[in-house]
């Protein structure tokens, strides 16, 4: 398995080998290669004429735009990282990352908000994508990268709200990129419908998968997901072929019945990452498209792309739950007790994730990177291991199984419950369209928030449950929503629910 050093040699074969060929396209603009090429060369030598040094962040403001790709491209070119920002974060949120990365300059294709002291903005506008192109200038930077050169610094609040700043390198996407394509190449005749905003991490794989393989990635409006008839209706007038989505938005398709009026006609594989699928909602999209490659992906923000793919090669029962399945070509995972190495069936263990997918660490939180990406000993190799905090188990053929996340363990009357497997019996009834469990430790009860179907009680939900579930698993409260409240990648915000604990 081989790979290029950086992701611009990628975009350097795309442009020899299908310069007009569509790289990215959103639903008022297209870029080809060549454009792509030749407008982050033009705007990579306004920057460097502006004094972005080798090494040096720089903000993009992510809009749902394809042009944004061309933004993150010319920040690499600079010799520079690019940081992703959310055009919708509060004062705060963007004042904490914007020290915490360092940043002193922000791209963005319209006037922004306000910045923090001290941060200036670029808007890239006809002058920047028509300003001369230092060749020179540009050939050096490119010749002097190295797969351990950092490519984009994302910021994720986890459990905790606190944005942390995860630093990924050329290398560790390049070395995912060649493990996934090996595994799922597309080809120039694909198109993928890109769910995922840039500013979240999971998007990263869709533009390196397209500079990789020469395909097209089309953004997709987030109205889109409001309206999932003509979200499907999009899809099809697009040619889409793949997608690759957190399941909420998945089922956010299912749960209205989107496939009794309209199927994705040219859809060929859909890949899912970031969260449990129920399998009641899973199981209609399998029903509806017999045709079609589903293929769940498990990683983690701390990876370039993802670690372990299941692809269903089975039947499954509305009890059932899908495997995260076996590694990728490129990484290992081993399930922990501590430092004992779990291999039995249906024994739980932490995963940990050995591979040069990794990212470098936290970034400017050397202690921090130094607890999670520790060391790790097996048969006399000394490997660099980053604990997830997720729990799994492996079945009897060998495939991983998700289990529960370490904080989603709790005791409670002297039993120790996973709260995912309370949310997994209550996803199976027909009555819940979508749930999450909390546990409320100042109380010390189980909280289950839910949205339902017309016609459902906390007493009926309560009754079905007590069917499926031991009774001390029970959730004490039951609260009814009329929606889940989500982040801006579509999975359930858990932050903002616990202010929600009654």
């Amino acid at each position: 398995m081989t790979h290029t050093t950086s992701v611009l040699e990628d975009l350097a074969r795309q442009i020899a080998a299908q310069p007009e060929a569509v790289a990215v396209a959103d639903a008022a603009d297209k870029w080809t290669f060549a454009r792509l090429g030749d407008g982050s060369d033009r705007l990579a030598s306004c920057l460097i004429r502006r004094g972005v040094q080798p090494g040096q962040p720089v903000g993009v403001v992510a809009r749902r735009s394809a042009a944004v790709v061309a933004l993150f491209l010319a920040v690499l070119k600079a010799g520079g990282f690019y940081v992703p920002l959310d055009p919708d974060w509060k004062p705060e949120k963007l004042a904490h990352v914007c020290a915490n990365a360092g940043l002193q300059l922000v791209l963005d294709t319209q006037t922004p908000g306000p910045l923090p002291d001290g941060v200036t903005a670029l808007v890239c506008g006809q002058a920047e994508w028509e300003a001369p192109a230092d060749a020179a200038a540009l050939s050096a930077i490119a010749a002097r990268l190295r797969p351990e050169d950092p490519l984009y610094l994302i910021y994720t609040s986890g459990s905790t709200g606190v944005p942390k700043g995860v630093l990924k390198t050329h290398g560790a996407m390049q070395s995912y990129i060649a493990a996934f394509t090996a595994r799922y190449p597309a080809t120039p005749a694909d198109a993928l419908g890109n769910q995922t905003p840039f500013f979240f991490d999971a998007s990263a794989k869709d533009l390196y998968w397209m500079l990789h393989d020469g395909w097209r990635p089309e953004v997709l409006n987030t109205g889109l997901f409001s309206q999932p008839y003509h979200l499907i209706e999009y899809l099809n007038d697009r040619h889409i072929t793949l997608i690759s989505w957190v399941p909420s938005a998945l089922v956010i398709v299912s749960q209205l019945d989107t496939f009794a009026d309209i199927l994705p006609n040219y859809l060929r594989a859909v890949f899912f990452i970031g969260e449990v699928f129920p399998m009641k909602h899973f199981l209609i999209w399998q029903n509806a498209l017999p045709g079609v490659k589903f293929v769940n992906l498990y990683g983690q923000s701390e990876l370039a792309g993802a670690c372990c793919y299941y692809e269903v090669d089975r039947a499954f029962t509305p009890d059932d739950t899908l495997p995260i399945g076996r590694p990728f070509a490129n990484a290992e995972v081993f399930l922990l007790d501590g430092d004992r190495v779990v291999t039995e069936p249906g024994q739980i263990g932490e995963i940990g994730i050995v591979s040069p997918a990794l990212a470098a660490g936290y970034f400017g939180d050397a202690e921090k990177t130094a607890a999670a990406f520790g060391t790790f000993c097996d048969h006399g190799r000394t490997l660099r291991l980053f604990r997830t905090g997720d729990m799994a188990r492996y079945t009897p053929e060998g495939l991983l199984v998700f289990a529960a996340r370490c904080d989603a363990q709790i005791k409670h009357m002297g039993y120790r419950i996973e709260l995912g497997e309370i949310e997994a019996a209550a996803n199976s009834l027909p009555e819940i369209t979508g749930c999450a469990c909390l546990y409320d430790t100042a109380k010390n009860r189980i909280v289950l928030f839910c949205t339902v179907q017309d016609g459902a009680t906390k007493a009926s939900l309560r009754k079905a449950l007590r069917e499926k579930l031991s009774t001390y698993m029970i959730p004490s409260k039951i609260e009814i929503l009329p929606q889940l409240p989500r982040n801006a990648n579509g999975k359930t915000d858990r932050v903002l629910l616990r202010t929600l604990l009654p």
